[in-house]
């Protein structure tokens, strides 16, 4: 086992425990139906943001997150990146379920269909000891209950859904029935079903993506007392895609199209428990399950002869408690968890036993947040222990850690706060690459990745600037310094030694009666030092400047929003087989403007009308982490309109 090391003046916060501390409210703000962060490392993408940007996929929902790039033209291969770490190194989860392993290399590993979504949370920078197993944060999914959907007073209710949208030729439609029974009970059944064909690009190019899903939600929450519940919930997930042979290479892969098949069942069982008489008692539990299935590359006429049912499946539990003592002169908030997890990859093999992979994790950790004077000061020591034993074909191996945080916080009155944080990474080397697995190797006595990141930053609240207005500004700092960097050198991973990610974000929101904006601006640059190339297989992304504008009409029920993006273009290197290619990546900016009629009154309450053109300037680019260099890039859609219509009851 490693010794735990804090390194000099690793003083940290931890960003959530902190936020619901302070006595500013530094973590929300909310603009009618809107929830947007201003912790400068969290950012939280409301149900209402997704409705009214008529998402379909998770491109859609996080591309406007400081620090966040989806690549990919489609859902079926999309890849989620934070600081430029793809996914799968990230801590993804949906209700609280992890969706875990590589799938492959020419598609995403993690989708969810976006109409079902209550929120998506995104905590960029491993800046908590409770973010198991990441090395640059963590996506939280959240899909609604039946409590969300219901209208005040009934229960009973429902929707059903279309959305058009052109440049795919693409129908979507969902509908939902949910209900609360004997004031206990509340029961969920959604399904949706979406139906496209190809896109084109902004200059006309042919984007090779139409897309069939099938997808679907079941839910029941028990309030067994006021103060504990348990819910159940089962998430099916299916995609069946007609797209480019290598999805990700993009048309320029000689127009050989082929079927890719992804599909994912997510079920999952909570416990609650929060008395109101027991400050030392506030239990969250969980039991997951998560199975991933990938079939890509079938050739059109059926002659591939790398059909493979592969498969991914996570089993696991994970539980919190959090405990709040008040002392003199100062008080406590505890937070003691854990997870225990298992994920499997199986490939089939023709005429040969299938190739199989396993990891099982054991992670306790426990944290102190100690706020004095009356929460001025808050300091935050935490501690994690993880246990990891590798299955791999190549690395049958156990690894054992004590990770350590401190955390601290100065809130120098009722509107500054500024904080600082380091957190240490550790991780074991990661299941490779699931449908081509045995193709890499490992190196011998191979380490986990480990790592301090280290974070600090500035938050500001103003009330009352101009009549009944707020102005929110935040700013981070963030550097990653990694002394043991684990990551696929040509056909094996290696320990690459030393590594680091740095890098800023900005927020800043202003919300006044009826308008409301939102501000950020990102940079991140990551560098291996032993070779000078981005740490992680996407690369780097551009410098971003992202713009929200909205504004309400509530006389007629009515909300507008403008939407901008600017990313920089810039320099960099990648490696593939052994070869280090030189190439630029193209800035570009892209414009939204959608409109949402939703009546409040009347004989047309329960209509709602979104509607919204996308790339408004047609602009043709390539998301940075969809940048291949001299394989081909994978183009964004062009200009896009889309129309929905929505009618509850």
């Amino acid at each position: 086992m490693r010794s735990l090391c804090l390194a000099p003046l690793t003083i940290a916060i931890s960003s959530a425990v902190a936020a619901a501390q302070s006595p500013m409210v530094l973590s929300e703000i909310t603009v009618g139906s809107e929830k947007s962060s201003l912790n400068p490392a969290v950012t939280v993408t409301s149900r209402t943001e997704i409705e009214s940007k008529q998402a379909d996929n998770i491109a859609d929902v996080l591309n406007d997150n400081p620090g966040v790039n989806v690549g990919g033209s489609a859902a079926i291969n999309s890849i989620i990146t934070v600081h430029g770490a793809p996914d799968d190194v990230l801590n993804v989860s949906i209700d609280g379920a992890r969706q875990e392993g590589w799938l492959f290399h020419h598609s995403g590993n993690y989708n969810i269909d976006s109409s079902l979504l209550k929120q998506v949370t995104v905590n960029a920078g491993s800046n908590s000891i409770r973010e198991v197993d990441s090395q640059a944060g963590s996506v939280r999914f959240e899909t609604v209950e039946a409590k969300d959907l219901l209208e005040s007073g009934k229960s009973f209710g429902g929707f059903a859904k279309y959305q058009f949208t052109t440049n795919k030729n693409q129908n979507d439609y969902s509908v939902a029935l949910y209900g609360r029974i004997a004031e206990q009970l509340d029961l969920l059944a959604y399904a949706h079903y979406l139906k496209g064909q190809s896109g084109k690009s902004g200059d006309g190019q042919k984007i090779g993506v139409g897309s069939e899903q099938k997808n679907a939600l079941l839910k029941a929450t028990w309030d067994i007392s006021p103060e504990q519940s348990l819910s159940a919930s089962y998430e099916r997930y299916y995609n069946n895609a007609l797209t480019n042979f290598r999805a990700n290479f993009g048309y320029a892969d000689g127009g050989e199209m082929a079927k890719y098949e992804t599909s994912r069942d997510t079920a999952t069982l909570a416990y609650r428990l929060n008395p109101a008489d027991n400050p030392y008692l506030n239990l969250d539990a969980n039991f997951y399950h998560t199975q991933t299935g990938l079939n890509p590359m079938q050739k059109l006429d059926g002659s591939s002869e790398k059909r493979s049912d592969t498969t991914v499946t996570t089993n696991g539990f994970r539980f919190e408690n959090r405990s709040y003592l008040a002392n003199n002169g100062f008080d406590q908030t505890i937070s003691i968890g854990g997870e225990i997890r298992k994920t499997t990859a199986k490939k089939p093999q023709k005429n040969k036993a299938d190739t199989q992979e396993s990891i099982r994790q054991y992670t306790i950790y426990a944290e102190d947040a100690v706020g004095f004077n009356q929460q001025q000061f808050i300091l935050t020591p935490a501690l994690r222990f993880d246990r990891y034993q590798t299955q791999y074909i190549g690395l049958n191996k156990s690894f054992n850690h004590l990770s350590g945080a401190l955390a601290g916080r100065w809130n120098i009155n009722d509107n500054l706060g500024v904080f600082i944080s380091g957190t240490q990474i550790y991780q074991a080397p990661p299941m490779q690459e699931i449908y081509t697995q045995p193709r890499y190797g490992y190196q011998k006595d191979l380490k986990a990745t480990e790592g301090w990141n280290y974070q600090g930053g500035i938050e500001y609240q103003q009330n009352q600037l101009a009549g009944n207005d707020t102005l929110k500004l935040g700013a981070t700092v963030f550097y990653t310094d990694f002394s043991h960097f684990v990551s696929l050198n040509g056909k094996q991973y290696e320990d690459l030694g030393k590594a680091k990610v740095k890098g800023v974000e900005l927020k800043a929101a202003y919300q006044i009666e009826n308008f409301d904006s939102r501000l950020s601006y990102s940079h991140a640059r990551s560098k291996v030092n032993a070779n000078g190339l981005p740490a992680y297989r996407h690369g780097d992304i551009g410098d971003t400047i992202d713009v929200n504008l909205g504004y309400a009409f509530p006389s007629i029920d009515t909300k507008i929003n403008w939407h901008s993006r600017w990313v920089k273009g810039f320099n960099t290197s990648g490696a593939s087989r052994g070869n280090i290619s030189h190439f630029h990546k193209e800035g570009y900016n892209v414009h939204d403007f959608s409109l949402s009629y939703q009546p409040s009154r009347g004989y047309l309450k329960g209509l709602e009308l979104n509607a919204g053109v996308y790339n408004l300037f047609n602009k043709n680019y390539v998301e940075h982490s969809s940048y291949l260099g001299s394989y081909g890039n994978d183009r964004a859609l062009g200009r896009n309109y889309r129309l929905g219509f929505k009618y509850a009851f």
